[in-house]
């Protein structure tokens, strides 16, 4: 049944190395709030259209809200 399957598209391949040098890079408030800006109006849009979308709003608020008041 899998004969002729590459082995990469079988995902016997292996893990990547990460390297110790690369960090994550610091993302800044503003660029979340835009980022939300454009999500948020869109999401609620599509609450009305949809049985789950005010449950999705809702959610998507609330981390909106904990990604704006997080410290970091």
């Amino acid at each position: 049944m899998t004969d002729g399957i590459p082995a990469w598209l079988s995902g016997v391949v292996k893990a990547p190395v990460l390297r110790a040098d690369r960090t994550r890079r610091p993302v800044s408030k503003k660029a979340a709030a835009s980022a939300a800006g454009v999500i948020i109006p869109a999401s609620m849009g599509a609450a009305f259209l949809t049985c789950y979308g005010g449950f999705l709003v809702l959610f998507l608020l609330a981390f909106t809200g904990f990604v704006v008041t997080s410290r970091s």
